[in-house]
């Protein structure tokens, strides 16, 4: 085992952390000592940090290759990971690589290795057999939310993985949930269970209740529910991506700023979607279960469930959206005229009771412009800020969250606004760049 070349008070202030909390630490010890490990916590408990800051001490500066591979069910997920490290500010290079992405741009990345990789199964798979990396080097190997990535079907590419590992000596598994059975090829003798699950238990104020339904179609029902709750954050759960896009579109007719985010989106479409719900402009994310997954969303307030959840892990993934760590939330579940609650939900929940039908106010305070260009434009949020100012005649205060992808950007500006400011903008240059911009 290396020295970490970060001290605890370096990763700490780069973070921006106090002090690692106790699960976190639990499990940095437990990766020093143990090959085979088992972390089980909750969303939002920091598990990501549990299993990166080990992985300091695991690399050797010197090996030029791919040391460490973090498998994850999802891109955001990879993403949401690879955001972290970079936080962390280490010395080491890591790439992240899932599918709808371009694989040649992948391939690129490879020319001077990475010490971590951080992707999906099938893409990480397809690398390996096409021989884009060295899988000798590979020493650690995690595999972050496992009971999803058996859930979703990845153990066929899991298990190719692993057997084409031949230097592997520590494998670490993390999930929300408890997974009774493991595939054989995971292999975890004398594995080290770390479970802190106790702390779904000791986080916020957390609250269910029920909505009965007049109708089998609940959108009538959902529409009522959400012009009665707090105008916040909001994700509305439903399981197949036909009746997401049914439900935005069907709310969106009604005046509510919603989107929808599931996986049968474009990688573009979804990064809007985050954008918008991240920066405001449209609070109600419609969302299959890969949101309750990989995404780091902050300051979820309401969940609805407008389709029941499949099982007992997807209700408390969902859940943990709002109530996060020490955090508080509410999560209504739809119930139509020929349902019952699960077994797994107590029945004893409280009932929504429906006030007189009384609209409020849907303006939204802010929209998303959309710019072509970005990190690979060498385009910063600074640069962004100073276009808007210099050639929208917007103030600072009328720019909200501005997110900067690789080839293209999102700003939030306030929505009375943003037609004056798009008319300025539409012609100008952003650092020398002519870039099309659009109102989404």
């Amino acid at each position: 085992m290396n020295q970490s070349p970060l001290s605890q008070k370096q990763l700490l202030q780069a973070l921006q952390l106090d002090a690692f909390n106790e699960m976190q630490q639990t499990m940095h010890a437990a990766c020093a000592k143990h090959s085979s490990l088992m972390l089980i916590a909750p969303t939002g408990s920091g598990k990501t940090l549990g299993f990166l800051v080990p992985l300091l001490a695991s690399i050797n500066p010197e090996l030029k290759a791919v040391q460490c591979l973090i498998l994850t069910p999802s891109r955001e997920l990879a993403m949401q990971i690879f955001e972290v490290w970079k936080q962390m500010k280490t010395p080491y290079k890591a790439t992240v690589c899932y599918g709808g992405h371009s694989f040649d741009q992948e391939v690129n990345k490879f020319k001077e290795p990475p010490y971590l990789l951080i992707g999906t199964p099938g893409r990480v798979l397809d690398h390996i057999q096409k021989e884009s990396f060295v899988t000798t080097s590979i020493q650690t190997l995690i595999l972050d939310e496992m009971d999803k990535l058996l859930s979703l079907g990845f153990e066929d590419e899991m298990q190719s993985i692993v057997f084409s590992l031949p230097a592997l000596q520590q494998r670490v598994l993390v999930s929300a949930t408890n997974i009774a059975t493991l595939p054989p090829f995971i292999d975890m003798d004398a594995v080290q269970l770390i479970d802190f699950t106790h702390l779904a238990k000791e986080g916020g104020a957390f609250q269910l209740h029920q909505v009965a339904c007049e109708a089998k179609d609940k959108l009538s029902s959902l529409y009522k529910l959400l012009v009665q709750l707090p105008a916040k954050p909001s994700i509305i759960f439903a399981n197949h991506r036909a009746s997401i896009d049914r439900i935005a579109d069907y709310l969106k007719e009604q005046g509510i700023a919603a989107i929808a985010f599931h996986g049968g989106m474009e990688q573009k479409e979804r990064d809007i979607a985050m954008a918008k719900f991240t920066n405001g402009s449209a609070p109600y994310l419609i969302a299959s279960d890969l949101a309750a997954r990989g995404l780091d969303i902050e300051a979820i307030h309401q969940i609805v469930h407008y389709q029941m959840p499949i099982d007992e892990a997807t209700f408390v993934h969902r859940n943990g959206r709002t109530a996060r760590m020490f955090a508080s939330g509410d999560a209504y579940i739809l119930v139509g005229p020929e349902e019952t609650l699960p077994a797994f939900i107590d029945s004893s929940i409280s009932n929504f009771e429906f006030k007189k039908h009384s609209p409020k106010e849907t303006a939204i305070a802010y929209t998303t412009l959309l710019i072509e260009g970005g990190k690979k434009d060498k385009i910063s949020k600074g640069d962004i800020a100073g276009f808007l100012m210099q050639k929208g005649n917007l103030k600072k205060e009328e720019i909200g969250l501005i997110i900067v992808k690789d080839i293209y950007s999102f700003v939030a500006i306030q929505s009375d606004k943003i037609y004056e400011a798009f008319t300025l903008l539409m012609h100008q240059k952003l650092k020398t760049k002519k870039c099309y911009i659009k109102i989404i």
